[in-house]
């Protein structure tokens, strides 16, 4: 079981390397840097996770959960503000800025948590089961992270979303709209489910699904030439 997760954490991090090389081909408009910034930061709560998975040991798992959250701190974040400029909604700086500051003390708290343990009480490394993993016991920090970094950008961008789409004339850009706000709540849904301990111990399927969601949203945005330059919803 191992390996196929191995294997599926290799195909989430082709799958984000085809997004950014698409992206690095198309152009260098305010829309495609957000898109460039939170494709980077999955690829990075990606590339963690594959460490993870691999690990032998608690210190490189540990390690490895820390290279994730430089990635999955960021992600949503940087997305809700894509969504800002796709839907041609007013830019919210005062919020966008409060929430990058929240990502970055999510940061600082996962990386010196060995010191104030704010963010994990304790930590289990559990070698039985289908793979040796990590058995995490959650500080308030965690909440925290949840709240700002995760609720709060999510909630935001799937509300622009469905506002852009009751409001857009136009069918093949509410046909897209439509993908992307099923994307969203796909991604949404298995991170509750992952919270509730629907899927087995030690297995986070957030980073493929988020992998899946940006790669699409590449496709569509970009191979159905849907991308709007002028900020015109």
């Amino acid at each position: 079981m191992l390996q196929t997760l191995i294997h599926i954490q290799v195909l989430a991090i082709f799958l984000l390397a085809f997004s950014l090389i698409y992206v690095f081909r198309v152009g260098s408009s305010h829309m495609h840097k957000l898109m460039l910034t939170f494709t980077i930061t999955e690829l990075v709560h990606n590339l963690g996770y594959l460490l993870e998975l691999s690990a032998t040991t608690e210190q490189e798992a540990l390690l490895a959960v820390k290279v994730e959250y430089l990635g999955s701190s960021l992600v949503a974040i940087l997305f809700m503000m894509f969504i800002f400029c796709y839907c041609a909604e007013k830019e919210h700086l005062k919020l966008e800025r409060i929430l990058l500051g929240c990502g970055a003390t999510v940061i600082l708290m996962v990386w010196t948590n060995s010191m104030h343990h704010l963010y994990y009480k304790d930590v289990e490394f559990i070698t039985d089961g289908a793979f040796p993993h990590l058995k995490l016991y959650y500080g308030p920090g965690f909440y925290f992270y949840m709240l700002a970094c995760l609720i709060i950008p999510w909630a935001i961008s799937v509300y622009i979303l469905v506002k852009a789409l009751v409001r857009t004339k136009s069918s093949k850009r509410k046909n897209n709209l439509k993908v992307i706000v099923g994307g969203s709540t796909a991604a949404i849904s298995i991170l509750v489910f992952y919270v509730l301990g629907a899927f087995p111990e030690g297995y986070d399927p957030t980073p493929i699904t988020m992998a899946v969601l940006f790669t699409t949203l590449v496709v569509i945005v970009w191979n159905r030439k849907d991308f709007d330059l002028t900020r015109t919803a």
